[in-house]
Order: C-alpha cells, then structure tokens, then sequence
C-alpha cells in the first residue's frame, strides 16, 4: 500500500466497483482486506447494489437509517431490486404492502445519486404494482421487468438515455404520460434508446411506438399515400428525432394461442407494425418471436382468401 499514493490506490477501486452487474460483491470484498484498503475504498464499496429479496432491502434501509453518512457519502451509483413472490393468503398481503412500502422509501433515500435502475419483480396474483419513480437528475438508465407494475413518471428525469420496459402496463403507462404533454418526450429530453418487450397487445404497443417516433397515426393506413418507406416533409418535421433506436421484442408463451383470437385483426396489427419499421428508415427494429415467421405467413395467406 505504501508504494503508491492513496489517490491511486482511490482511482483503482473506484474502477473496481464500477461494474453495473456486481452487485456490491468487490466493495463488500475490499472491506475485509485490511485497514487501509476499508478506510480508502471506503467511498465506493456501494457503487453497486443488489437487493435480490424483501429480506434484503429492510437490512438495507435500516443500514442506512443506523448510518445515512453512507448514503450520502458512499454514492451509490447503481441499483438492482428484484422480487420473487409466490403463494396466497393474509401473510402475503402484508408481505407485498411491505415490499411495496419498501421499494418506495428505498428510491427516495438514493434516488438523487443513482446513474442505472434495475426493477425486476414476480408479483403474487398478477395484482398491480404502484411504483411512483422520485426525483431522479443522474439517473441514465432505468430498466423495469414486472408481471403487472405500474410505474408513474411525476417528475421528469432529465439525464435518462436508455429506457427498458418489459410490460404492458408500463407501456400504457409511458404513453398516457407522453400525451399529456404538448412535447410528447418533455419529461425524457436526454431519452435516446428503448427497449420494449411486450406481449399480444400489438395495436396498443404499436400507436405508442408511432407516437414516440413522430410518425403520423394514418401513414399506417393501408390506403395511406405514403410511399414504400418514406414519409412526407411535414411527417419529417413532426418527428421526434431524439430518439435514435427503438427495439421492440413482441413475445407470448403460446404462439398457438393467438390464433384462436380473431385472426383477421391480429394479420393486420402486425401488418401496420412491420410497416412502422420500414417508414422509422433504422430507427426501429421489430423483433419477432422465435417460429412465428413461419405459422403467420401460413395464417396470413390462407385469410387472404377468406
């Protein structure tokens, strides 16, 4: 330790525990090294977080309360809160009214600091899931993966980049946010990148994703006069350039469940989808479930005739 200054000594570990993905684990390690190395690393040891279980999160924030000086002095950059919750009953009742309670005081306490988001719940029943993000300035990256949460946006989030969402609800919930403003991304003007991965509900998913590119709702019309991937000046000056990639995933556990909806309606969903892709020129890419490609163009030609 002595053959370096301890500024050096400070840059390797911060460089250490920078990864997204490691969870507290090299902080936690560089504590139990020695003395100096606990004293010097000290700043970094929660640059990362994870906090896999309610368990988890409650020894956390009582952490915090014992000692807030680590809050504020230990700038905890990145976050990942994941819950798995299974079973019925009164128990389970209080246990997501204390997951969700939790959740909610853990991302007040951070919030400021944090540059990444990780939300990735299994919740019991399918029952909603509020989550109302804080005041978030550094935030960069938010990621939510939930069965059934919904997630409001009341402040804006001004340094956000990448946004993933795996869920209906959050992509409804996205939209109705949007539209409530005259600037559909005023709450998200730094927002870049999006990543969607969503189930059957394509006419939803797919006037939100028009929205979001700046693309009029009738060039989607099959009689519309828009030519074979283009689109009109005035279509180009409404466009909401910012965003620069938009993947979008549709999935479903049951490929053969869609054709037992109404066929016709669901040709035609994904119909207008495809041809968002062609008229975003790059800016979306539509990603489809693996052996789909086959059984639509099967399902696709036989409606044709009926």
């Amino acid at each position: 330790m002595d053959r370096f200054p301890e500024e050096i000594w400070s840059d390797i570990f911060q460089f250490a525990c920078c990864d997204i993905d490691d969870g507290g684990a090299t902080g936690h390690s560089l504590s139990l090294v020695s003395k100096d190395v606990k004293r010097i690393s000290y700043p970094v040891q929660l640059h990362s977080v994870a906090l896999p279980t309610l368990d988890k999160m409650v020894a956390f924030m009582d952490m915090l309360r014992a000692h807030p000086e680590r809050a504020r002095d230990q700038c905890i950059r990145h976050l990942s809160v994941s819950h798995h919750c299974c079973g019925h009953g009164k128990r389970n009742d209080h246990h997501f009214s204390t997951l969700i309670t939790t959740v909610d005081l853990l991302l007040h306490a951070v919030g400021q600091q944090l540059h990444s988001l990780h939300l990735h719940f299994t919740t019991l029943e399918n029952r909603e899931f509020p989550i109302e993000l804080p005041e978030m300035p550094a935030l960069r990256e938010l990621s939510i993966d939930a069965a059934a949460m919904y997630c409001e946006f009341p402040v804006p989030l001004p340094s956000l980049r990448h946004l993933r969402i795996s869920n209906c609800e959050t992509v409804r919930q996205l939209a109705a946010v949007s539209q409530a403003m005259h600037n559909p991304l005023s709450a998200l003007p730094e927002l870049r990148y999006i990543d969607i991965s969503h189930n059957l509900h394509l006419n939803g998913a797919t006037k939100v994703l028009t929205f979001l590119l700046g693309i009029p709702q009738d060039a989607l019309n099959p009689l519309s006069a828009s030519h074979k991937g283009t689109l009109g000046k005035e279509s180009h000056e409404k466009a909401v350039d910012k965003i620069e990639k938009i993947v979008y995933k549709w999935q479903t556990p049951d490929l053969e469940g869609i054709w037992n909806l109404s066929v016709g309606l669901f040709v035609q969903d994904v119909n207008r989808l495809l041809k968002l892709e062609r008229l975003a020129k790059g800016r979306l890419t539509v990603v489809q479930p693996p052996g789909y490609e086959q059984k639509y163009n099967e399902e696709a030609s036989m409606w044709a005739f009926r």
